[in-house]
């Protein structure tokens, strides 16, 4: 089983959309807002057995949850692309950068991890999860506002996840 901890805008909401893509019914998510992230991830310590691999993605967590993490478990995967995340880069088991190493373009929480599930064997390199990832990451890091008319496929989407709200879109 997999959990998965992650933001709850459009860019979490992505990586929820392909952990379910990658682990099928074998993933259980939750949405979380920066006032409760700490807390939800603290209160799997007693369960944390449960999982095989626990992601946390496109949202930080304080360092003392980080701290308890590093000494205990050996399971947990932290992706995100805000700077105010750098200092878990530190541990091991996290990765946070801010922008993509190859195309210098701002990077987002769904392409971090995107490219984690196909580096690992998760997901196929698919053309378009990939178009999907880059709408997420562009509308994300408001890179869409420069692209003209291809941008605002990327504010359309997010629009739609507004519009039929989190389930439907999800399910769509």
């Amino acid at each position: 089983m997999i959990k998965l901890f992650t933001h709850n805008d459009w860019d979490g909401i992505a990586c929820g959309i392909l952990a379910k893509i990658a682990f099928g019914n074998n993933v259980d998510i939750s949405y979380c807002g920066y006032e409760t992230i700490d807390k939800e991830v603290k209160d799997i310590f007693s369960t944390v057995s449960d999982y095989d691999m626990v992601f946390i993605t496109d949202i930080r967590i304080k360092d003392y949850v980080a701290d308890e993490i590093d000494r205990n478990f050996d399971c947990f995967y932290l992706l995100d692309h805000h700077g105010t995340a750098l200092y878990l880069n530190k541990y091991k088991w996290c990765k946070v950068l801010v922008e993509n190493e190859e195309t210098h373009i701002l990077t987002s929480g769904t392409e971090l991890y995107y490219n984690w599930l196909v580096e690992n064997g998760y997901l196929e390199e698919n053309d378009t999860l990939r178009r999907f990832t880059e709408c997420v990451r562009d509308y994300d890091t408001w890179r869409w506002f420069s692209l003209g008319e291809e941008g605002l496929i990327c504010k359309k989407l997010n629009d739609l996840l507004y519009l039929y709200g989190q389930d439907k879109f999800i399910l769509w």
